[in-house]
Parts: structure tokens; C-alpha cells; sequence
């Protein structure tokens, strides 16, 4: 079973509560389509991601994604999905649905700008992995 995400958009809210507590930020991915009366519409959908690492990965993560508000991103991860309910309210049932980030990469915001890596996610790839990765035309 194949359980991948692959999403490139542009960044949103970031927030890292505590050192412990993984690096949470938005992503926002456009689609335009033809409505029928034949006018072209946009829809915009708001993808809440997750990033776990250690503390210094996290933290240099946060600030750089925090620097970045509306710039492109891309994301690779995985989907998670969450059900949970509150002491408060047990027989209210909620859902969180997110994407595990594996990789993050900041893109160029000028023309001939370098991208900015973040890097991948702590469980890192070997050396010759991503050696070949940067031989690609694009991540």
C-alpha cells in the first residue's frame, strides 16, 4: 500500500508551541476550473501539515518557514489522519487530517533566486540518495 502526498502551494499560518511539540503550518494549493456559465473559478484548499525532528530542526524549520509567509513551498509526507474527542464533550467525535512532512523545500521567490532547502525530515535519506535527488530537475 502506497500512502504518499505530494503538495505545492504556498505557506500560511506556522506555529511551534514548544520544543517538543512538532512544527504545524498551512499550505495553500489552487485549482481553476470552468463553472456553467462558462467563467473560469478558483478554488483554494488549505492543507494543515505536520514536521517532527529534534529540537534544532524544528526551531530552524519554524523560523524559516515563519520568513517565508506566502511564499511557494513544496511538501512531500504522508497523510495522517486523526479522530479524537474532548473530556468535555466524548460523544462529539472529531477528525484532524494532515500531512506528515517528509521533506520540505522552499522555492525560489525571484528569477534566477537559488532555492532555499530546509532539508528533509530527520529521518534523513543516505548520502548517495540524495546525491541523485540533486542530480533531478526538479524536487
Amino acid at each position: 500500500m502506497i500512502n504518499k502526498a505530494i503538495i505545492l502551494g504556498r505557506i500560511g499560518r506556522v506555529s511551534l508551541s514548544s520544543p517538543a511539540a512538532p512544527v504545524k503550518f498551512s499550505v495553500a494549493t489552487s485549482s481553476s476550473h470552468k463553472n456553467k456559465a462558462g467563467e473560469w473559478e478558483t478554488e483554494t484548499t488549505w492543507h494543515n501539515v505536520v514536521a517532527w525532528g529534534d529540537e534544532s530542526y524544528k526551531k530552524s524549520l519554524s523560523d524559516k518557514l515563519s520568513d517565508a509567509i506566502g511564499a511557494m513551498v513544496y511538501v512531500e509526507g504522508k497523510i495522517e489522519i486523526r479522530d479524537w474527542a474532548t473530556e468535555e464533550e466524548p460523544d462529539v467525535k472529531r477528525r484532524d487530517i494532515s500531512i506528515r512532512a517528509e521533506k520540505v523545500s522552499l522555492l525560489p521567490t525571484n528569477k534566477g533566486g537559488a532555492k532555499k532547502e530546509t532539508g528533509d525530515a530527520p529521518a534523513s535519506k543516505s548520502k548517495a540518495t540524495a546525491a541523485a535527488e540533486d542530480a533531478l530537475p526538479f524536487k
